[in-house]
């Protein structure tokens, strides 16, 4: 289900030229669907036009018996949803990974 923007689950991706960004902690400053990391956001919006960006979670697709689409309608709550090109539900192959857990964005720049 695609909620208010272009993130597209039909997009087949050229893995050297993704970078997956974190959803939790990362691009949302928290896991309660706080705000976006804007710093990450500034970045992201100067080059999404060359480099393909992918959100990818450790939630679950299905919530409640039903698709998950708190990630999409989160994007399109913040107009966002124009720099990602897709939603993963995972960890996909990717030439770089921004992610809390591993390559951590200065947030307080």
């Amino acid at each position: 289900m695609n909620v208010g923007g272009n993130v597209s689950k039909e997009v087949v991706l050229d893995e050297t030229k993704t970078v997956c960004v974190d959803f939790d902690d990362t691009l949302c400053l928290d896991n309660k669907l706080g705000p976006p990391c804007q710093s990450l956001l500034d970045f992201i919006a100067k080059n999404y036009k060359e480099i393909d960006y992918v959100i990818y979670s450790a939630r679950s697709p299905i919530k409640d018996g039903v698709v998950n689409t708190t990630i999409e309608e989160w994007l399109a709550k913040h107009k966002i949803s124009r720099y990602f090109k897709k939603i993963i539900y995972g960890k996909p192959k990717a030439l770089f990974y921004i992610d809390d857990k591993a390559c951590v964005w200065d947030i307080k720049k």
